[in-house]
């Protein structure tokens, strides 16, 4: 199910990146345009953050199980019982790392002239808030707590959307 998350989203990605490319020399004559592009890029931004997550769990061997739909917005949910607080930490600096990335693009990279830019970088800065403040509370917690808080199992998979 990985591999076809995997297609999914690098097609978003492709879609994503193509309407920023044609609509953000747009966006100054048309604040559709701007909002199209600057939307389609935070959108880049979230999923390759979701997809540090995953790759860094992979990485760590860490039980990780798909949705079962493609329709899902959750990439994957994270074994709350399975895994070790070290797998929690790796899989959660994962994500941050590319929001790290991600911010540092947004502000020495984006155009802060252009409305697809700024929407761009707003969508961006958004999205590292919430990491920033819900996702690292939840890694610190854990780190104190000594295990994993179960809210990060973001769905229950059944046995035929395990893998590991």
């Amino acid at each position: 199910m990985f591999q076809r998350l995997a297609v999914r989203d690098t097609l978003l990605i492709i879609l994503s990146v193509s309407a920023w490319m044609q609509l953000a020399p747009l966006g100054d004559a048309s604040a559709a345009a701007g909002w199209t592009a600057g939307l389609a890029l935070a959108l880049v931004a979230y999923v390759a953050h979701e997809w540090g997550h995953a790759l860094a769990a992979m990485a760590a061997r860490s039980a990780i199980y798909p949705p079962r739909t493609l329709l899902h917005v959750s990439l994957f949910s994270f074994d709350a019982r399975a895994n070790s607080v070290r797998q929690f930490m790796l899989m959660s600096l994962g994500g941050f790392a590319v929001t790290g990335v991600a911010v540092l693009m947004a502000h020495f990279v984006l155009p802060a002239d252009e409305l697809a830019g700024r929407v761009a970088r707003g969508g961006i800065f958004v999205l590292a808030s919430i990491t920033l403040f819900v996702e690292v509370p939840l890694l610190l917690y854990g780190l104190a707590r000594g295990r994993i808080p179960a809210v990060v199992a973001v769905f229950r998979a059944g046995p035929e959307t395990r893998s590991r």
